[in-house]
């Protein structure tokens, strides 16, 4: 009789115990826990080994794991009908013992951190808007506060679940434990086609509540802070008026595949440039049907030699007029709602396309300094998410980087045993070939004399290209006039932009007076945000 007295009392002082401890949770979940997120709640756990012990004597005294109404009678009246027996007052000192045990297991449980208030009611608060709306692909952190009827944090778990048609939304928890100040959170990641979802939260004695979320193209844009400094990438689209010499060299390229005789009738013209009169008279008399002769001499040692060399035309060409510029465009300013913002904008690379493959030569290899053009005006309008750079001055170190291009990376991938113009020409057109076809048919100076001119022809030929290119950067600068606006987005919802997105720079080309415009909207540029240096 004296056990079941002491039990009584040990599973009153438990249920005080446990009750004191004010912890509602943990909420039984499927999901193992880490240790990290074991040790960060050692109130919540100690209340559940409470709970456990609880449950253990309810079914000792009872015979059930639940203690009904029914069940507190009997022991009550178990209670009273030992009262004045012996047997009670013998076990009074293991009552007093087990009383004790029982308030320092329940002291032990709570923890110096565990929340107070009133465990009777408790309540899921939403941290922030309960109405969201983000543009596709965008992300936003959500976060409730658990607490009890006196506004205190309470220690637990939250579910977080999605209701409705997801199509790709996702969020990246389904439930999580609350922090020292009641809170849990987790990030909503919306997907690219467009739905109406709703986040339910939910807690042990708490009413669940809800976020409906609009995921929607040309959502309200969210005020954001665009100071800072991004990473531009910029393609440019030149429709007329190529700087310089740019022209005639795009001309030269031309000219070696444009008769029905080349490139042999182009060589022969240029082995004639540098002969005496009466070397060019022998030659000519022979016209056109030498040109015939030579030509079969080259492409019967290189048969693929006109495909190449109008492969070589056309990539310069296509370098020449469509090319990049890799930037950074700082923003800075005192505040965004005076809109006194100004930018920084600094050129760092130039890069152009072949074949789908990006190519990008840095300042280094150019080998001159980057550019830094400062006090760029900027605007912002918040309603629209727009920002726009006014009109600046950007140089270009044209003729380097079209050299660079032409030498490292197109002449390569035609002939990969080539590292320039002249060996290009060389490995293409059969000087010896063309020496000997002029000699059994022009006769006078020999086999050696003609072949000789033919590499002369060649040399010149490749000079004269390359020069063209490097003297335009030593001429006169090179200048884009360019002015932009894009849009600004922030995916993150951290309430600073992230990216810029559908930019578009207008403007064009200035070379020694002369304007090459750029082509209406096909400019454009994006841009992301740089990590702030730590």
């Amino acid at each position: 009789m004296g056990t079941d007295v002491g039990a009584g009392l040990l599973y009153s002082m438990l249920s005080l115990s446990a009750g004191n401890c004010k912890c509602l949770g943990p909420r039984v979940v499927d999901k193992p826990e880490s240790p990290v997120a074991i040790a960060d709640r050692p109130s919540e756990l100690a209340c559940a080994q409470v709970r456990e012990r609880k449950r253990i004597w309810q079914f000792r005294v009872f015979g059930t794991t639940a203690a009904s109404r029914d069940g507190k009678s009997a022991l009550s009246n178990r209670l009273m009908k030992e009262s004045n027996s012996m047997t009670t007052q013998k076990n009074t000192k293991n009552s007093t013992i087990l009383f004790a045990l029982a308030l320092a297991i329940g002291a032990a449980a709570c923890g110096s951190d565990a929340s107070v208030g009133d465990t009777e009611g408790a309540y899921l608060t939403i941290q922030g808007d309960a109405q969201l709306f983000l543009e596709p692909g965008y992300q936003r952190n959500l976060a409730v506060q658990y607490t009890d009827g006196q506004g205190n944090a309470l220690t637990g778990e939250v579910s977080f679940e999605i209701l409705g048609e997801a199509r790709g939304t996702t969020i990246d928890r389904d439930y999580g434990a609350t922090n020292a100040q009641g809170e849990a959170s987790l990030t909503l990641y919306a997907g690219e086609q467009e739905t109406v979802i709703r986040v339910k939260a939910s807690a042990d004695y708490a009413a669940s509540v809800e976020w409906t979320v609009s995921v929607t193209e040309g959502a309200t844009p969210l005020e954001m802070d665009i100071r800072g400094k991004y990473e531009l990438d910029s393609d440019f689209d030149i429709i007329n008026g190529l700087p310089g010499s740019v022209g005639s060299v795009a001309n030269t390229f031309a000219d070696l595949t444009d008769g029905p005789n080349d490139p042999a009738t182009y060589i022969l013209d240029e082995l004639l440039e540098g002969q005496t009169s009466f070397v060019a008279t022998a030659v000519n008399a022979l016209r056109p049907a030498i040109d015939g002769m030579v030509n079969d001499v080259i492409i019967d040692n290189a048969p693929g030699v006109v495909d190449d060399l109008l492969e070589l035309g056309n990539a310069f060409g296509q370098v020449s007029r469509q090319f990049g510029i890799v930037s950074t465009m700082d923003i800075k300013g005192d505040s965004i709602e005076a809109n006194n913002m100004v930018a920084i904008h600094t050129t760092q690379a130039f890069s152009f396309q072949l074949d789908g493959e990006t190519f990008i030569f840095t300042m280094d290899e150019l080998g001159v300094d980057e550019e830094t053009i400062e006090n760029i005006t900027v605007g912002y309008d918040s309603a629209t998410g727009k920002v726009d750079f006014a009109q600046h001055t950007v140089p270009v170190h044209y003729g380097g980087f079209l050299a660079l291009a032409l030498e490292e990376v197109i002449i390569p991938r035609i002939d990969s045993s080539a590292s320039s113009l002249q060996e290009l020409l060389a490995n293409k057109i059969d000087c010896e070939g063309v020496g000997v076809s002029l000699e059994e048919n022009v006769g006078i100076f020999g086999e050696s004399f003609y072949e000789g001119a033919c590499e002369i022809a060649i040399e010149a030929v490749a000079s004269i290209v390359m020069e063209e290119l490097r003297e335009i950067d030593e001429h006169a600068p090179v200048n884009m006039l360019i002015d932009g606006i894009a849009t600004v987005k922030d995916p993150s919802g951290d309430g600073k932009a992230d990216s810029m997105t559908k930019g578009n720079w207008s403007g064009a080309m200035e070379y020694d007076g002369t304007m090459g415009d750029l082509a209406d909207n096909a400019n454009p540029f994006a841009g992301a945000r740089m990590a702030s240096p730590n």
